[in-house]
């Protein structure tokens, strides 16, 4: 990725250099802000999209390789604080940017994943879980089974036709 300035975006954007078709020499100049730096900036970043730098901080219980896990994916992350609340329970505090990716990696924790801060983060993980239970709760309709339209297509008391 190339971090550069975008005038069209107004500010730093990144850009796959194997998307980039060509590159021209102009006149056009831009100095970066004295106190820039990209290794900083980098740091704070949550995966290749950035955003507004956004304090979190998670819970998560210690089940099957959680713990592991976080060491190994934030040990990275200078702004990461990880410690131990209690027996079997973990915390991370960070500042990230890129808020959308970071809640995307949040759901691979699935229920060991409990966010605290911030309240709109947590508010759309609970959307997004009722979302998935309405969605499971409901019963599949079998696709070519010629039932389509029924809510109860292909499952009767075991689902399974004698015969």
């Amino acid at each position: 990725y190339l971090v550069a300035r975008c005038p069209k975006a107004d500010g730093l954007r990144h850009f796959r250099v194997d998307r980039i078709d060509g590159v021209m020499l102009t006149a056009a100049t831009f100095e970066y802000p004295e106190d820039f730096d990209l290794s900083e900036y980098v740091s704070r970043m949550w995966g290749i999209y950035s955003g507004e730098p956004t304090r979190v901080k998670v819970r998560f219980l210690d089940e099957m390789n959680v713990v592991d896990r976080l060491h190994a994916e934030v040990s990275g992350r200078p702004s990461a604080q990880l410690y131990q609340v209690d027996e079997g329970t973990w915390e991370l505090v960070d500042t990230v940017m890129g808020i959308s990716e970071f809640r995307t990696w949040l759901r691979t924790f699935g229920s060991s994943a409990v966010v605290l801060e911030p309240e709109e983060l947590r508010s759309q993980l609970i959307g997004s879980a009722e979302r998935m239970r309405e969605i499971y709760s409901r019963q599949p309709v079998l696709s070519g089974s010629g039932e389509e339209g029924r809510s109860d297509a292909g499952f009767g008391s075991t689902g399974v036709s004698e015969g």
